[in-house]
């Protein structure tokens, strides 16, 4: 599902979005009745207000630059063709441990300390900015 809030600049999208009805997410994992959910959420931020001077948040997201960082970490296989894609995946599937202390190490150094819940947090902006109709 994504989302433009035109109020605020941003777009977000929600991965695997379950609406309030909804027991389970489509990938599995027990849903809390009432509320609205996703499984991965990613915000596109597409404004410049509050940049230092001279630099473009909007471009920054728009070329990619903000994960120059966490393609430098290690912290996940590369694949530059599909074929790489799906070996990666599966060697993710059979070794999940293997790149964990990487991705560990990117999310502390790219994001800081993090507590899981920012799906709620995303889902909260979202219906904040967007309001739902009565079904």
């Amino acid at each position: 599902m994504i989302v433009f809030d035109k109020a605020a600049n941003i777009v977000y999208e929600l991965g695997g979005a379950v609406r309030p009805t909804d027991t389970s997410f489509p990938y599995g994992g027990t849903h809390p009745v009432g509320q609205w959910g996703a499984t991965a959420e990613a915000v596109c931020v597409l404004y410049d207000e509050g940049a230092p001077p001279g630099e473009s948040w909007a471009a920054k997201n728009v070329v990619g630059e903000h994960y120059q960082a966490l393609a430098a970490s290690g912290a996940f296989h590369r694949a530059e063709r599909f074929e790489e894609v799906v070996a990666g995946i599966e060697r993710s599937l059979a070794q999940p441990a293997e790149l964990a202390a990487a991705r560990r190490r990117a999310v502390a150094d790219i994001a800081g300390v993090v507590d899981g819940r920012a799906a709620e947090r995303v889902v909260a902006a979202v219906l904040e900015a967007v309001p739902i109709a009565s079904a």
